[in-house]
């Protein structure tokens, strides 16, 4: 026999349990996988991890955009034109009718007036004098001439823009749409208002006139929008090109770019490129106002 305990058998056969700890009984081991925690429940369950490191929110929100999407203005101005193309372009035909009506008769005046000049010549009147009237007749006429334009290309903004802030709210769009207006002397007023400013700041050098129409682009979307008196009009659009500057200037080269080349193409691409900027423009307008645009019926 080995020098083992009394009672112990060699391998650990009939060895005494241990003894239990003191201050209680016998603890059996818990059964495997029963282990909990003793701090808590780390660790947290998914979804309760801290976002990484400069992923938290601003303090006071979400940046706001510096303007409306110039790409998305004119994908929304062509599926506007496209839905109501047949009113869009026939206002065009009429105002365009009206001014091209205006420019021939304005031509056969001149020449009447130098027939008739050469017929008193020959009935031996005085040439200088004739000349003379004649002279002050086409000048007068141009004057005439120009001022009437005027008045009938800002009645076709105006109209196209009446049409556009319609197609915004969802209002259908018909040919009255742009000929009926809900303030037509301030309409008018402001067509001669803005027209003349424009022509007068043309004079000095160029530069001036079209500083002015850039900032007072949307004098007439306030007016027949809003309801305006024409120089809160002006002073509100200018306020609005200011706040978003960068988009504005963005705005204004594509809308110069769509128009000079649809205007190359004789005019007539003009009765596409003017309703499709005046739409885009009117969706850049209520995207600056943080107003809604409404959804576009479904074709």
């Amino acid at each position: 026999m080995s020098d083992l305990p009394d009672g112990t058998l060699p391998g650990g056969e009939g060895m005494p349990p241990a003894p239990p700890p003191a201050g209680g009984a016998a603890q059996s081991p818990p059964p495997p996988g029963a282990y909990q925690p003793s701090y808590g429940t780390y660790p947290p369950p998914p979804g309760a991890y801290p976002p990484p490191s400069g992923a938290y929110p601003p303090p006071y929100g979400p940046p706001q955009p510096t303007g409306p999407d110039i790409g998305q203005a004119f994908s929304y101005g062509w599926n506007a034109f496209t839905r109501n193309a047949g009113p869009f372009v026939i206002a065009a035909l009429i105002y365009t009718a009206a001014i091209m009506v205006l420019v021939v008769g304005f031509y056969v005046l001149v020449v009447v007036g130098m027939v008739a000049s050469g017929a008193a010549d020959s009935a031996g009147g005085s040439q200088d004098a004739v000349g003379a009237g004649v002279g002050l007749g086409i000048a007068f006429g141009w004057l005439v001439l120009f001022a009437v334009m005027l008045l009938l290309s800002s009645l076709l903004q105006a109209g196209m823009i009446r049409g556009a802030l319609h197609t915004t709210q969802g209002r259908p769009v018909t040919l009255a749409t742009f000929f009926q207006f809900e303030n037509p002397g301030a309409v008018l007023l402001a067509c001669l208002v803005i027209g003349l400013l424009t022509a007068l700041g043309s004079l000095l050098c160029v530069l001036p006139g079209l500083v002015f129409a850039f900032f007072a682009q949307f004098a007439l979307y306030f007016v027949i929008d809003k309801g305006l008196r024409v120089m809160d009009a002006i002073r509100a659009s200018i306020a609005l090109v200011r706040a978003n500057l960068g988009v504005m200037i963005l705005l204004y080269l594509v809308v110069y770019l769509i128009q000079s080349v649809a205007g190359s193409a004789c005019g007539l691409g003009m009765l596409v490129g003017l309703p499709l900027t005046v739409l885009a423009t009117a969706f850049v307008y209520r995207g600056m106002l943080r107003e809604p645009v409404a959804a576009l019926p479904v074709r």
